[in-house]
């Protein structure tokens, strides 16, 4: 791992590598994994109300806008109607 310290005109920029970067993004629960599994394969998504209001119903919305900029619209489609399947169960927020 290592870093870089590069000038492009009056401006400094660090070049990191990949792996610190990678190493400071959170990482996913196995209840976040799973989830976005289920929706990427089409299925339902099964998890506790805990796990679902915790950090599921972020993570499918999450799944879904990055489904929209990748134009993959039917996999945020799925998503978001996970979302308010659950919702409907669990209860919104």
């Amino acid at each position: 791992m290592d870093c870089k310290v590069r000038r492009q005109g009056k401006c400094n920029y660090i070049e990191i590598d990949q792996e610190i970067i990678d190493s400071l993004r959170p990482k996913k629960s196995d209840s976040v994994k799973q989830a976005i599994e289920a929706v990427s394969r089409g299925n339902l998504v099964k998890c506790s109300k805990e796990d679902y209001h915790s950090e599921v119903r972020t993570a499918l919305q999450k799944y879904a806008s990055e489904m929209i900029d990748d134009g993959q619209d039917i996999y945020a489609q799925i998503a978001l109607n996970e979302v308010k399947r659950l919702d409907k169960i669990y209860g919104c927020c």
